[in-house]
């Protein structure tokens, strides 16, 4: 069923992932304070995700290229000079896959295919966004192979 909804798919390698944590929930810092800084700083930001507020602070993790890691770093550290107490947490050395299917919107189930594909393989996940038409995954790049040839991936 899969092969007949997924269009697209393809594996690209090089991504960083950053969790920026304790964004006061209560003050003027946001999401897009956070993600205007490091676009500021000349980096295409892609996978995007912000938990929930708890408490009093909330998170957001999102990836970009790892030749970016210093900029992000710097664009981050400038925003603690404001906010003290944000701690951020970095993992380089990551792959994305990517799924898309104009038929996903209209198909329950797909999501849970490609992640019980991932589950049986024994290949962790870091990240997950979607659309109602594609799946993004960014898992660890030493298990790059293994997905390449469970999903059949064009690698870019």
């Amino acid at each position: 069923m899969l092969h007949e909804i997924i269009t697209t798919k393809y594996l690209k390698s090089g991504y960083t992932l950053i969790t920026v944590d304790n964004i006061p929930a209560d003050t003027a810092l946001s999401a897009a304070e956070i993600l205007t800084t490091v676009s500021d700083a000349g980096v295409n930001i892609d996978m995007i995700c912000q938990t929930p507020p708890y408490s009093s602070s909330t998170d957001i993790s999102f990836t970009f290229e790892d030749k970016d890691l210093m900029r992000v770093l710097t664009a981050i550290g400038s925003l603690r000079a404001k906010f003290p107490k944000l701690r951020s947490d970095v993992n380089p050395g990551n792959c994305k896959l990517f799924f898309f299917g104009e038929e996903m919107v209209n198909t329950p189930g797909v999501a849970a295919g490609v992640l019980t594909m991932l589950s049986k393989a024994g290949l962790g996940i870091k990240l997950i966004t979607t659309s109602d038409k594609d799946i993004s995954i960014l898992i660890d790049a030493a298990d790059q192979d293994a997905a390449a040839s469970l999903f059949n991936l064009d690698v870019q």
